[in-house]
């Protein structure tokens, strides 16, 4: 799983230049509309945006590992 916090995609670019897909995706920016502060800045965001965070990892890691199985809700 790759995470990306802004739709520059750096770590998603970076293993592509070595060959790398990663099986699952995660943009912070364009996928969950959560906003970048600057660098380094990743204790900026609020509590609730940090488990927004953590369910969308969650999901996404599920969803690639047990495509045909739906996530329930204490599996989150």
């Amino acid at each position: 799983m790759v995470v990306d916090g802004c739709h520059n995609a750096c770590a998603r670019q970076l293993l592509a230049e070595v060959g790398i897909v990663p099986d699952v995706y995660l943009n912070l920016e364009t996928d969950l509309h959560l906003t970048k502060q600057g660098p380094f800045s990743s204790l900026a965001f609020t509590d609730e945006e940090v488990q927004r965070v953590a369910e969308a990892i969650i999901t996404a890691c599920h969803e690639a590992l047990n495509p045909n199985e739906p996530l329930r809700s204490e599996d989150s």
